[in-house]
């Protein structure tokens, strides 16, 4: 069963995403930025789901660290934020995103993105 990395710090958003995606995934929960960083070097997940506003290390912070370790490139992270301005899809994208939905979102678009990006990655099962 493929691995999926929540990073989120919203209880509610967590339980909507676990609803959605427990039947076909494991998952994996960080709270902020920095367990997020740690779980991917220790469970290595087969997805990263961010949130942007995270504590102690934002989520443009995390999705760069992990772009930038060659060991984690080619991991998909999809940052799903609240964030909607241009310029916050702008730097999601800069920083790594392979994709960027905003909140309120609709969980069946999250599975099928999450789909989609495993597919292109040579992931997806």
């Amino acid at each position: 069963m493929k691995k999926i990395l929540i990073v989120e710090d919203d209880p509610d958003i967590i339980d909507i995403l676990k609803v959605t995606l427990e039947d076909k995934y494991k998952i994996l929960e960080a709270c902020n930025g920095i367990k997020a960083v740690n779980m991917v070097y220790e469970q290595n997940p087969d997805l990263v789901i961010l949130d942007i506003n995270l504590p102690e290390m934002n989520g443009y912070q995390v999705c760069r660290l992990l772009k930038e370790d060659k060991n984690y490139q080619s991991l998909p992270v999809l940052i799903l934020t609240s964030k909607s301005q241009k310029r916050d899809r702008f730097w999601g994208m800069e920083a790594g995103a392979d994709k960027y939905i905003t909140k309120p979102f609709n969980p069946e678009e999250v599975l099928d993105c999450i789909e989609e990006l495993l597919i292109k990655k040579g992931k997806f099962r």
